[in-house]
This record gives structure tokens, sequence and C-alpha cells, in this order.
């Protein structure tokens, strides 16, 4: 019975010991932030006139939405360690990013961040002395548009709306791969 009374005794004494924030300390005693880190690639969402986002991916392997006016984070994506965002395109409603040495392709939503697709872009992983470049086409009939992906000696292309592989050539044994690359950076 004397047991009972100091449980009764100790349980009434918990509320006191336990303490938590005042929604005016939201932010300054927070100890959950979200960070990004430092941009590598930035675009700006012109989907429409009232769109005020900028789409960043940054060096820490972190894709995210900042609103332009505010600030403030719209959305974040946190990539593993070992796949680095190599090149980022945008286009209408759909991010594309080239992670991992050039082997993964992915799309994502603009407005939520949420993946749309993924796909292998190549098999072979960019070296440090291979150029990797990802660059949007636009088809002729501008209805709908692709994504050519320069890995090494390979390139690929792929819709932007699916991720599916449209065609591939490997340019190791082309007299042309000088002449694409001279096109792509220049």
């Amino acid at each position: 019975m004397q047991l009972h009374g100091f449980t009764l005794l100790f349980a009434a004494c918990i509320p006191a010991i336990v303490q938590g924030l005042y929604a005016d300390q939201a932010g300054l005693y927070d100890w959950r932030q979200r960070f990004i880190g430092a941009a590598r690639f930035a675009r700006f969402d012109q989907s429409s006139h009232s769109s005020r986002r900028v789409l960043l991916a940054t060096r820490s392997g972190v894709l995210a939405s900042i609103n332009a006016r505010t600030g403030q984070l719209g959305w974040r994506q946190v990539f593993a360690q070992n796949d680095e965002i190599i090149a980022l395109q945008h286009r209408g409603a759909v991010l594309t990013t080239l992670s991992s040495g050039g082997q993964m392709l992915r799309g994502w939503d603009i407005s939520t961040g949420t993946l749309v697709w993924e796909t292998v872009a190549t098999e072979n992983r960019g070296e440090a002395n291979q150029t990797t470049s990802a660059v949007l086409v636009e088809s002729k009939s501008g209805k709908s548009t692709a994504i050519a992906v320069l890995v090494g000696d390979d390139l690929q292309l792929f819709s932007s709306k699916s991720g599916q592989r449209l065609w591939g050539i490997s340019l190791s044994e082309s007299s042309l791969k000088g002449h694409f690359i001279q096109r792509l950076h220049g």
C-alpha cells in the first residue's frame, strides 16, 4: 500500500520535470533545422510569371526549392553521400539531375520535390579525366523534350517526361566526338 502511494506521488511530480517550447521560441531554441549547403547549380523556375522559386543543387548533395522572395525552404531531397549531383536541368514542371558520375538520371516534380522517374543513364561511371555533360534538347515539334547525356564516350538521349531511353551511341570510334563536345560547350 505504501509503494502505491509513493508511485502516485512520483507520477504527480513528472509534469513539473517535462518542458517544451512556446510558439514564439520556435526557431530560436529549435534543435531540428533543415540546411541545404553551398549552391553548386541554381535554376530559376520560369514556368509561370508568378513563380518565385529557385531550384538548387548543392555541394552537400542536396536538391532544394527555395522561395526567392522570402528565402523559405519549399522542399529538399538529400542524396546519398556517394551520389554527387554533377548536372542540373530545368524545363517546364520537371527538374532533371545527373548524379553518381553520370550513372543516374532522375526527373523531379518542381512543385513538390517528388521523384517522377529514375533511370540508369550509362553503365560507365565518369572518370575524372572524362567530360560529363547534360544538355536539354528540344524536338522540332516543340511538344516534347529530350535530355542528351554525354558521359565519357557514351551519348544517350532520354525522354524528359518518362526517363525512357530513346537512343544511344558510343563516340569512342567516331570522329564526331570532338565536334560534339566543342558545340556542347561553345
